[in-house]
């Protein structure tokens, strides 16, 4: 009898020895950092509508 494919797949593909974890440490870094990005964007955000609001008033007087 043929093996399946699935079984020769699984039979071939080397078991790592460390396991790649997504730890709590790991996840509070990735949410802190998503959180400062966040905040830097809307800062640029703000600033750049304030720049363009200088340049139009500055345009009209």
């Amino acid at each position: 009898m043929k093996p399946k494919r699935r079984d020769i797949e699984r039979r071939d593909t080397p078991r790592r020895d460390t396991t790649r974890r997504v730890t709590p440490e790991l996840l509070d870094f990735h949410i802190k950092r998503a959180h400062q990005l966040r905040v830097e964007a809307w800062r640029d955000l703000w600033r750049a509508i304030g720049a363009l609001l200088v340049r139009l008033k500055r345009l009209w007087l």
